[in-house]
């Protein structure tokens, strides 16, 4: 008789799984990055020891981590801009069978819009990546050689300390569309509600400036969205400090214009 042949098996590599301690120093590093986030939102200084205190639980790179296990976690109850936005797309008959959509996703935690790939060709960019397939890149000086039908800008420009800088990166999302394009905007809703200094008109007005006409605004109980199209209108203006509001309790969140550009 003849030796019977051995099957080869497969041996899968553990699966290393977040113990109730990971869990809780996610929450940790998550907690003090939304808190510096909101100091940042207001208008203020974050102070200098819970600078140190996020240093100390792994800076922005452990954040990002922790937020992509949470987002794992949660999946079903988290909020994800990819929905919102692909349901807009497809509500105003953007969503094209013929050709796929080339989409710029600023500030990505994850692929999340891996699962819309067979009509998006997503480009995802962060200043600190935490996927292979997420590119570093600063979101005022990101360029490409092909424009963008679609920029998403989720929960980027409140984490952004610079209220100048937060006028560049729009300027720039202006620069990488051309023809029709699509510009997505999700902020805190208090950036805009209880703000001295900015509002949605405010931001509408801004982005307008741009070249854009405001399609939709919507609010949640903690989040405002905005969608323009580029309709090539620009007007170039500066947009400087401006009180929009008065009162007691009101944060100093804005965005500013300082250079028009060409």
């Amino acid at each position: 008789m003849g030796r019977s042949k051995r099957k080869h098996v497969k041996v899968r590599a553990p699966v290393t799984r977040p113990t109730a301690a990971d869990h809780a120093k996610d929450r940790e590093i998550i907690s003090k990055v939304h808190h510096f986030n909101q100091i940042v939102a207001a208008g203020e200084r974050p102070p200098s020891p819970l600078r140190e205190e996020i240093d100390r639980c792994g800076g922005l790179n452990a954040y990002q981590v922790a937020s992509q296990r949470g987002e794992k976690k949660a999946r079903h109850g988290s909020f994800t801009s990819a929905v919102w936005v692909t349901k807009q797309l497809t509500a105003h008959g953007i969503r094209k069978k013929e050709q796929r959509l080339r989409l710029l996703d600023v500030g990505a935690v994850s692929l999340q819009y891996e699962a819309y790939k067979s009509w998006i060709e997503c480009v995802a960019i962060d200043l600190n990546p935490q996927h292979r397939d997420i590119i570093k890149a600063n979101a005022v000086s990101f360029t490409a050689d092909t424009p963008f039908n679609i920029i998403v800008l989720s929960l980027v420009l409140n984490f952004t300390g610079d209220a100048a800088e937060r006028g560049a990166i729009l300027q720039n999302c202006r620069r990488l569309q051309a023809g029709t394009g699509y510009l997505f905007v999700i902020l805190p809703l208090k950036c805009l509600s209880n703000s001295r200094f900015f509002s949605s008109a405010r931001l509408e007005e801004m982005v307008c400036s741009l070249g854009y006409e405001c399609l939709v605004r919507h609010e949640s109980k903690k989040l405002s969205f905005h969608m323009f199209k580029l309709v090539g209108n620009d007007s170039r203006k500066t947009f400087g400090r401006e009180v929009v509001r008065r009162g007691p309790g009101l944060n100093k969140f804005e965005i500013i214009v300082t250079d028009p550009g060409p």
